[in-house]
């Protein structure tokens, strides 16, 4: 019955994921899109590491573009592929449920399917996918760890086996956590939040080894980054955690200030601070103070002081890939505590009763985090028509009016893939030199026109508002699209300078030969 409740999940999950590309390819003349700029970078990446060798959007040289290591080098065995990276969330999605499904193998199989489905639907899997991007595997790495994690705790010092097969045991688990703190922190840097949470509760326990191993996976894959980016004369961090690392109020205030637009969020932070109370309790009903039940109560803690430094240090959002992963383990200590435990839970109430409370909790807790999947799910293909019309639309028109050419961007993902020209990012996430100098000098009108005649750049395609006041006055517009039901990009509004009267007048030319083949419902003004 588990094994049919897991193959349903999973092919819901496929199922949703193929009639989503199937409806946005057919509503983009065939061009499937995914829903944000950003998996163009990786794409870009993947492609230039596969096929020249380098790690960076163009052959031209390093680029320290994207914080998701493992994703970059996935993307490079399949260079050009723009289809691999949703095969590849597909492929961690189904990995993540069987993973939970394994886990509860014991469990009821109600539990699992709820817990399955709630997996496919809350961070939600199926935006992941058509995210394009490393979050899937993000969550497979997050579930494995926490389910490494408790069974190492549980498995604990036995004294009464032989001294060798304890060592050896202690071994296998060192080398898992090591395998899986390296997976976590080289698919994303936020994996260094869920190995602080799990150092400490592991030390405590008597598992100086495994912690110690996980500890060195997890600096494994960001000391290899730093020490060639560094080579490069880059920074030690990639610069999308320079540029997008969490910045907003003060300190002491970041992850309060986070909360106010995540209502989601509180629920999982509630669910989770109330699975450890009610763990807890009903551990000294019963006397649960064997190895398993305290296990699964330091997950939870695990999982909840993960939410916690994420809200803290880093981003939400961003069409609700962030904190995707952040639900998933929710969802993940929710079904074990169930599926351990069940009516138990309330051991004061009478079993129907405890039942009934337990499901109403849970869909207290849920609420917000079944609203915002229902906009997600609803919003997916406008997201990715808003990249097929404007980044992508960049791109082609770089590539084929524009080649070779030297050009300033603020959104890199769809000019990096489909154009061919040399990038200077303005925004700092594929140009170092650009981030050096804003933050020697903030963004002025000096510093973009020192950098761009540095750069021998003569063509800038620019969310305006972005860089108001800083505009460089001898610069000129010779055009602008516009979207009239802009989502997810930065602004509706793209406006293509030349930096000289000269420079404007072949972008303008450029532009009215591009214009028929933009796509419907693109609004096109070109300077006469």
């Amino acid at each position: 019955m588990r094994v049919a409740v897991a193959v349903g999940v999973c092919a819901l999950l496929a199922g949703l994921v193929w009639a989503y590309e199937r409806s946005i390819a057919q509503a983009l003349s065939g061009a499937f899109t995914y829903c944000v700029d950003d998996a163009y970078i990786h794409l870009a990446l993947g492609r230039t590491l596969g096929q020249a060798g380098v790690w960076g959007l163009t052959p031209d040289g390093f680029t320290a573009a994207s914080s998701s290591i493992l994703w970059t080098l996935l993307l490079a065995l399949a260079p050009g592929r723009e289809l691999w990276p949703l095969a590849l969330n597909v492929g961690c999605g189904v990995g993540a449920v069987c993973v939970l499904a394994w886990r509860l193998r014991r469990a009821p199989a109600l539990v699992l399917g709820v817990a399955g489905v709630a997996l496919v639907l809350l961070p939600p899997l199926v935006v992941m996918a058509l995210v394009g991007m490393e979050h899937s595997l993000q969550i497979l790495g997050a579930l494995l760890f926490l389910w490494r994690f408790e069974r190492t705790i549980a498995d604990g010092r036995n004294e009464d086996v032989d001294a060798q097969v304890a060592r050896g045991a202690e071994r296998r688990q060192a080398l898992e956590l090591f395998a899986l703190g390296a997976l976590v922190t080289a698919t994303r840097y936020e994996g260094l939040f869920l190995v602080a949470a799990a150092f400490l509760p592991l030390v405590l326990r008597h598992r100086v080894i495994p912690a110690l191993a996980m500890g060195v996976g997890a600096a494994l894959p960001v000391g290899i980054f730093a020490a060639v980016s560094m080579s490069h004369g880059w920074f030690p961090l990639p610069n999308s955690v320079l540029v997008k690392g969490a910045t907003h109020g003060p300190v002491v205030l970041r992850g309060l200030a986070a909360l106010r637009s995540a209502p989601h969020l509180w629920g999982a932070l509630a669910l989770l601070s109330g699975l450890t109370a009610l763990l807890s309790r009903a551990a000294r009903r019963f006397g649960g103070t064997d190895r398993a039940s305290l296990a699964l109560r330091l997950t939870v803690n695990v999982a909840l002081v993960t939410a916690l430094l994420h809200l803290q240090f880093a981003k939400l959002g961003w069409f609700y890939r962030y904190e995707a992963w952040l639900l998933a383990m929710t969802i993940w200590c929710a079904a074990c505590a169930l599926g351990d435990h069940g009516a138990r839970l309330l051991p004061s109430l009478p079993e129907s009763t405890a039942r009934l409370a337990v499901a109403l909790g849970l869909l207290v807790c849920a609420g917000p985090a079944i609203s915002r999947a229902v906009t997600a799910l609803s919003t997916a293909e406008l997201a990715a028509k808003n990249i097929h019309d404007q980044q992508r639309q960049m791109g082609l028109f770089l590539g084929s009016e524009l080649p070779g050419s030297s050009v300033a961007l603020n959104d890199i993902g769809g000019p990096s893939y489909f154009g061919k020209s040399h990038i200077l990012d303005l925004v700092g996430l594929a140009s170092i030199d650009v981030v050096r100098a804003l933050r020697t000098n903030g963004a002025s009108q000096g510093t973009l026109r020192g950098l761009t005649q540095e750069h021998r750049v003569r063509f800038a395609l620019l969310h305006a508002k972005l860089f108001q006041g800083a505009i460089p006055p001898e610069w000129v517009v010779a055009g602008r699209w516009r979207l009239p039901d802009n989502l997810v990009c930065g602004e509706d509004t793209v406006t293509f300078f030349g930096t000289s009267a000269g420079a404007a007048e072949e972008l303008a030319a450029a532009l009215r030969r591009f214009a028929p083949r933009l796509p419907e419902g693109v609004e096109v003004s070109v300077a006469p």
